[in-house]
This record gives C-alpha cells, structure tokens and sequence, in this order.
C-alpha cells in the first residue's frame, strides 16, 4: 500500500502538488489508493457445499477466484472507476474482504 501510494502520487501530479500543500489531504489520498490499486488482487474462496456460480456446477470444497481489485473498479460501485479521484463521494472498498474474511488492516491508522 506504501509503493502504491507513491506511486499513485508519482503519476498524478495535480494530486501531489495538493498534498505537498496541504499534507492533511493526504488521508485522503491512501482509501483512493486502496481502490483504485489494491494491495490485494485477489484471493480464494473454497465452497462449503455443492453449488452453481455463475452458471457453472461447482463442488463441495472447489475454489473460487476472488478479483477484489476488478470489484474496486466496478462502474455500479464507484461511477467513473478509472479516474484517480481523492474527493471521491460514496467510495466502496472491497480489498480489505468483508465478515468472517474482513482483514483487521482495514482499521490501522
């Protein structure tokens, strides 16, 4: 999240000038940075049960593929998703999982 973060500030020069003014923005810089280029890709899942996912039978302990950073970039989650945006409204994050699969980094300061 680091290296993502300077490299975001790297590429996106109007988003350093604003931080290298006003270093409190830059809080909200790194939740943009999650989103926009998540530390975590993707992971697995494996089925409880027998069951269809998208169409395709799957079995009792079959993994499933989890593109966290494709659910990032979701049009219906965050409109415009390509666009590196600090003061983005309504902001969804999926790299950090979600109840029995949340990661506790999600609440690091």
């Amino acid at each position: 999240m680091i290296c993502n973060t300077l490299v975001a500030l790297a590429r996106h020069r109007v988003v350093r000038e604003q931080v290298k003014a006003d270093p409190s923005l830059l809080h909200l810089v790194i939740p943009e940075v999650l989103r926009h280029d998540s530390p975590i890709q993707n992971t697995r899942r494996f089925l409880a049960e027998d069951a269809l996912v998208a169409g395709q039978r799957m079995k009792r302990g079959d993994a499933v593929l989890v593109v966290l950073a494709a659910a990032n970039r979701d049009p219906l989650a965050n409109p415009d998703p390509h666009r590196f945006d600090i003061f983005r409204q309504n902001r969804r994050i999926f790299s950090f999982g979600a109840a029995a699969h949340a990661c506790p980094g999600e609440h690091l300061p």
